[in-house]
């Protein structure tokens, strides 16, 4: 799915602009226009959506999550 979100650190610091549309926190204005100009192209959504689904799984596959959080909690018990 096509991701809108606002420009916020946490959000910015893990989105791709191919990904993900990012707009200035609340500006409602900005979001409408960003949902809006999305609904209307859908060959633009199809592509932020595979970008997206990479993006995911890619970086957030559940065994690779589990192996860094395995890593961290190995760490604070040495």
């Amino acid at each position: 799915t096509p991701v809108v979100a606002s420009d916020i650190p946490g959000y910015a610091d893990v989105a791709t602009p191919d990904a993900v549309s990012l707009v200035p926190p609340g500006d409602g204005s900005a979001l409408a226009d960003a949902v809006c100009g999305l609904l209307g192209d859908e060959p633009r959504r199809v592509v932020m959506a595979g970008a997206a689904r990479q993006l995911a799984e890619s970086r957030y596959a559940w065994p690779d999550i589990a192996g860094r959080l395995e890593a961290i909690y190995e760490r604070a018990l040495a």
